[in-house]
């Protein structure tokens, strides 16, 4: 894993296989194009399990996403998408806000299978995972790690604002 951070810069023809160019990834059959971006920090040590690919991108101050991925041929296999708050800068400490996964193969961490139930996210308050809310019918894998990164980008400052609400948080 090296140590950028990435960002969504447009999106391109489904079904293209994973290359390098430039400075331009695709990943999988994804319709996602990422580029690097600043130096940032690796996912730490409370993170999900090792993914093939872990991208962490600082949204805005004391924010910041994280996506793992698993391609296999061309097809997204498991995946997490998480929006994440800056508890404690001195500690380093970072919290969940929401998250979206999926694994096809039903690990123990993660037994959502979007292609079976659909999109769902779960919302977490003071460390723990308080609702679990379903988004979409099932769906392709790589079609519902884009509509995870879709719901995020568009509902992200309503979840801030209540996360802060919940932690007494009154600016960033």
């Amino acid at each position: 894993m090296d140590n950028f951070g990435w960002h969504f810069v447009t999106s391109t023809p489904p079904g293209r296989q994973l290359r390098k160019n430039s400075r331009k990834y695709l990943l999988g059959s994804l319709s996602r194009v990422y580029t690097k971006t600043a130096p940032t920090s690796e996912m730490p040590d409370d993170a999900p399990r090792e993914y093939d690919k872990a991208f962490t991108t600082p949204l805005e101050y004391r924010v910041r996403r994280r996506l793992g991925i698993d391609v296999e041929r061309g097809q997204v296999r498991r995946f997490v998408v998480q929006l994440e708050y800056l508890l404690d800068p001195d500690r380093e400490e970072w919290a969940t806000v929401v998250r979206y996964d999926h694994d096809a193969d039903g690990s123990a961490e993660a037994t959502h299978d979007v292609t079976e139930e659909g999109l769902h996210i779960d919302v977490y308050r003071e460390g723990e995972k308080i609702d679990s809310h379903e988004l979409t019918p099932p769906l392709p894998a790589n079609v519902a790690l884009d509509a995870a990164e879709d719901h995020l980008t568009e509902h992200m400052e309503g979840y801030i604002r209540r996360f802060e609400q919940w932690h007494g948080i009154t600016s960033r």
